[in-house]
């Protein structure tokens, strides 16, 4: 008996050899056998034909629908826009002298800013006596002009006139086409001299023959 047990007690490094060498045995017959399996293995086909007959119907579709032509959002809004800014603008034909800000903003070119501009400059004015006044109101310039021009006219009855004897002081300073020196000068002169006609003012020296033209629409004497 003790010669059998003898032939089953290993060492420590007898039992780890054997381990190694079991387990190098396993892998091995593992990759026989999976070598030979997938070897002779046949890859089981895979069935596109479903796939393929959406595929032709969905081709097919595409075809028989016609094609949209689609235009520009720009350009398409753009054009419909100044079509109607132009039948406007042909419509169009406000009165400068009796206008209101909503009257004015309907104009193309024209803001709810330059409306109250244009009133403001009117009743420093008196009124305006010709449409080419607007390039004197702030902001104004030649291109907004020449945008608004024909949508405008201007009823030169409207005007208010100021009485050269009779009118205040702070009256006539208010106008935008006299300055302090000159408006003294006027009240001074009147202190002393009858006014008559405007004429009498550029023959004595109150104003120049080209202020005393811008002044005409707005000026009048007692008795006139």
């Amino acid at each position: 008996m003790s010669r059998i047990s003898d032939w089953f007690s290993f060492s420590k490094g007898e039992r780890i050899g054997i381990l190694v060498l079991s387990s190098l045995i396993v892998v091995l017959v593992g990759i026989k056998v999976y070598l030979h399996y997938f070897k002779h293995a046949e890859p089981s086909p895979v069935d596109f034909s479903t796939y393929e007959k959406q595929i032709d119907n969905f081709s097919a579709h595409l075809k028989e629908k016609p094609k949209k032509i689609y235009q520009p959002y720009f350009r398409r809004d753009t054009s419909r826009k100044y079509s109607s800014y132009k039948k406007k603008r042909n419509k169009l034909h406000i009165d400068l002298n009796t206008s209101d800000t909503t009257d004015l903003v309907q104009i193309y070119g024209i803001g709810r800013v330059f409306a109250i501009r244009i009133i403001k400059y009117r009743e420093r004015l008196g009124g305006y006596c010709n449409k080419r006044q607007l390039l004197e109101v702030f902001g104004i310039k030649p291109d907004v002009y020449a945008k608004i021009e024909n949508q405008v006219r201007v009823d030169t009855t409207k005007i208010k006139k100021m009485d050269l004897n009779e009118a205040p002081f702070k009256a006539l300073l208010k106008h935008p086409y006299m300055d302090f020196d000159q408006v003294k000068k006027l009240v001074k002169y009147r202190e002393k001299h009858r006014i008559f006609n405007l004429e009498q003012l550029e023959k004595d020296g109150i104003f120049d023959k080209k202020l005393l033209e811008k002044l005409r629409p707005y000026l009048m004497v007692s008795g006139d």
